[in-house]
């Protein structure tokens, strides 16, 4: 499809939602009742999806003044049409929102404050949900969002290679410098080829190694001022996840990446360690020829850290109808509802109540060790909570590369790359 129709077509998409929003009231056969529409956005892959639809089926069925549209939004345009929406007037009723995004739409005024729903409805116990999830979904002591999910990455392992190798599995007490000793042994090359046919770790995601060293790249996270990514904690830190290839060779390099992906390498069973999320278990469920597993992160010099990505509902504060956007983003939050997610397998419940169910616990699937993405919850250390967030995170991963591939030293590149960003997402002169 070439760029022309995809325009033709992303109008048409708008032009159909803007309308149905515009006929918000439709009068039912009988002339006695108004049927409100409500929109429902939604950014899922096609068998959430598939439930989505049905869950709303249900809403409507106890709900019938209420007729609830679905529109499923592919993620990478997502974003755009939900702002393009709101700034026409027009948002969504419901919708679903990351951490990563979050304090720009509370920041710019675009959400309802669901406190008071929440004080006057006692359906939802927000104390049944993970702290951490609350906060980044709360703002200046309000409650902007319900917690969906807690994404949070960590270390899967191949548990036939460990055997292999008689190396113990990886403990909950375990240190990075027990990572890189234990990816070492299990880096091989099995045919005596001169090629590595095995590789210890798929890599380290930087951030999260320097949360655990002590170090971050902004001076205070909730009130960002500056990027301190040139602090000499954060440079020996990237330093060290890209001497993880560079100079211990345990990761693969960018020419084998560019043919398969860490997850495929490690579904082939040529990877012994990943660290990511929940969101690849079912890729991993469909593994046949070998066990996995997950651990807790190792330690750092400060303890413990991971990243909670999560997700949350929430609703625009333009909707025209709050209280019937509030009923079914309760429906979607309800303890039965909520837990038919759970065998789908991408998500970890921001539900205690639901996370610390069998059926998330003692589903007998892999991974066994699903209370490690709970335990995890008490180490969570969260992006800063700024509207420019997304912007720094892109310079990043931009910038960095030129250290991850070995053309430059972390040294080098960090201080300019802070000096960029003060300038221009902190508006510093210096």
């Amino acid at each position: 499809m070439n760029v022309q129709n995809d325009i033709v077509i992303y109008m048409c998409g708008i032009g159909l939602i803007f309308g149905l929003l515009a006929c918000s009231h439709k009068t039912t056969n009988n002339q006695t009742k108004k049927q409100i529409i409500i929109v429902n956005m939604t950014r899922d892959m096609v068998e959430i999806h598939q439930e989505n639809l049905k869950i709303e089926q249900e809403f409507m069925r106890l709900n019938p003044n209420i007729k609830v549209i679905n529109i499923n939004v592919p993620n990478r345009s997502y974003w755009t049409k939900l702002l393009t929406m709101i700034a026409a007037g027009n948002p969504p009723d419901m919708i679903l929102l990351d951490t990563e995004q979050f304090p720009k739409f509370v920041k710019r005024g675009y959400l309802l404050d669901l406190t008071p729903y929440l004080e006057k409805d006692r359906e939802i116990e927000i104390d049944d949900y993970f702290p951490e999830a609350v906060r980044r979904s709360s703002y200046q002591k309000k409650i902007f969002g319900i917690p969906t999910d807690t994404a949070i990455a960590l270390p899967f392992y191949n548990c036939d290679i460990f055997d292999q190798v008689g190396i113990p599995y990886p403990s909950e007490h375990w240190s990075w410098d027990d990572y890189l000793r234990i990816a070492k042994k299990l880096t091989r090359d099995i045919d005596d080829d001169g090629k590595i046919d095995i590789y210890g770790s798929g890599g380290v995601p930087w951030i999260q190694y320097t949360f655990s060293q002590g170090g971050h790249f902004v001076d205070n996270p909730i009130n960002p001022t500056k990027c301190t990514i040139d602090d000499q904690i954060v440079m020996n830190a990237i330093q060290w996840v890209a001497d993880l290839r560079l100079v211990h060779k345990v990761s693969p390099d960018p020419a084998q990446l560019a043919y398969e992906t860490v997850d495929d390498m490690f579904v082939a069973g040529k990877i012994a360690m990943n660290i990511n999320g929940h969101w690849l278990v079912p890729k991993y469920r469909a593994i046949k020829k070998f066990r996995w597993n997950v651990a807790s992160m190792p330690t750092g010099k400060v303890g413990k850290a991971a990243i909670n990505f999560g997700s949350c509902y929430a609703i625009p504060a333009g909707t025209k109808h709050p209280d019937a956007a509030w009923k079914l983003l309760k429906f979607y939050a309800s303890i039965p509802i909520a837990k038919r997610f759970v065998s789908f397998g991408y998500f970890t419940p921001a539900n205690k109540l639901i996370a610390y169910s069998p059926e998330f616990l003692n589903s007998g699937l892999p991974p066994a060790n699903e209370k490690a993405f709970l335990e995890a919850m008490h180490y969570t250390v969260s992006y800063p909570f700024f509207e420019k967030n997304s912007e720094m995170i892109d310079m990043f991963n931009s910038e960095l590369q030129s250290i991850f591939i070995g053309t430059k030293k972390a040294k080098d590149v960090c201080p300019q790359l802070a000096k960029q960003i003060n300038q221009r997402i902190f508006n510093r002169g210096e």
